[in-house]
């Protein structure tokens, strides 16, 4: 856990880092603090990345559960500080919004680099899923 700890930025890349950090593993479940819901989706989308930098390091860790808490004490963590995290994350590398090629809304550029549409196209050219798992009305 020390070595996890002491070189997380190592495998979870400078940004992650930044907004993450290793709480406690368990067998191989590794538990990751996350301090922003944002950066709690963008470890979603690396979790198969990151889960093979670590096997590649030599952790026997197969699954990650992520809790959203603040990584650091949040005494420095006012508006301006979310504001800045905000505009750090990966889906808004640039402040300038483009156009969804598909509805013609504003459309962060990393959704654009990502998808080539918004997120709400994205979504909507996903399968439905199975009846199990519909809610009922």
């Amino acid at each position: 856990m020390a070595r996890l700890v002491r070189q997380w930025r190592r495998w979870a890349g400078p940004s992650l880092a930044e907004h993450s950090r290793p709480l406690s593993l368990h067998g191989r479940t590794l538990t990751v603090a996350v301090d922003a819901p944002h950066w709690l989706q963008e470890v979603q989308y690396s979790r198969h990345q990151l889960l093979g930098r670590l096997q590649a390091a030599g952790f026997a860790v197969t699954e990650l559960r992520l809790q959203q808490r603040a990584p650091r004490p949040p005494a420095g963590l006012d508006g301006w500080h979310q504001q800045q995290s905000w505009a750090q994350h990966p889906s808004r590398p640039q402040a300038e919004a483009g156009l969804c090629r598909r509805c013609n809304t504003p459309t962060p550029q990393g959704e654009l680099q990502r998808w080539g549409h918004c997120c709400f196209c994205q979504r909507e050219s996903l399968p439905p899923p199975p009846r199990s798992e519909r809610g009922s009305r």
